[in-house]
């Protein structure tokens, strides 16, 4: 949802998965999160890529979890920490974490 908010305001938006959090990048789990007053997940996060987002999935969570770029929600991609912390270093980024 902030990522849609975010977005409406001009901001270039890059979401970076990790841990836990790349299971929902695998085709199939999002369907079944649904906040009561917010759209399915799975449907976010078609709108939010289909706009333009980048979405990256930490390449050792998912290895971890027996995942790869096959398992992935078109869209998603495997990104290593180097990604991650140039992303983090950036100071024309904001950071949000959950």
């Amino acid at each position: 949802m902030f990522s849609k908010v975010a977005m409406s305001m001009g901001k270039t938006v890059t979401i970076f998965l990790l841990m836990d959090g790349v299971g929902i990048a695998r085709k199939g789990n999002a369907a079944g999160v649904k906040h009561p007053d917010f759209p399915p997940l799975v449907q976010l996060m078609d709108e939010v890529i289909t706009a333009g987002a980048t979405i990256y999935a930490c390449e050792l969570s998912a290895k971890f979890r027996g995942l790869g770029e096959a398992d992935l929600v078109p869209g998603v991609k495997l990104a290593g920490a180097a990604t991650y912390i140039q992303l983090l270093s950036d100071p024309a980024n904001t950071i949000v974490n959950f």
